[in-house]
């Protein structure tokens, strides 16, 4: 839910400001997370079903909305997120990632599990 300048700033840092056809920021919706709008208007413009959608979050807001706009969601934790995310009534166990270098094993996971 960055701006859109600062988005651009980090996609030129990590050398991939040409590897996406369409970023979404919050420039582009009305309501920030953890309204699903800026969900809704990725699944519209890549025309992707949302149960066909995998949201990657690392922020409780973020869940929040990946869920409400109904898209399969896996949470990877920060030290200042942990403690929220692990809150079992935001989401299954099974899919919060405390330690990034398991998030493409859970990836797998889930989409095993969702085919």
């Amino acid at each position: 839910m960055s701006d859109r300048q600062r988005t651009q700033q980090v996609l030129e840092a990590l050398e991939l400001s040409d590897a996406f056809g369409f970023v979404a920021t919050s420039d582009d919706v009305e309501r920030g997370k953890p309204d699903p709008q800026i969900y809704y208007l990725v699944c519209e413009d890549l025309a992707i079903p949302h149960r066909q959608t995998l949201a990657i979050e690392d922020s409780p807001a973020g869940v929040e909305a990946a869920l409400a706009a109904d898209l399969h969601c896996i949470a990877v934790t920060t030290p200042f997120t942990r403690r929220k995310i692990h809150d079992p009534s935001l989401l299954e166990g099974r899919w919060i990632v405390d330690h990034p270098d398991r998030l493409p094993v859970v990836a797998r996971t889930m989409i095993e599990a969702s085919t």
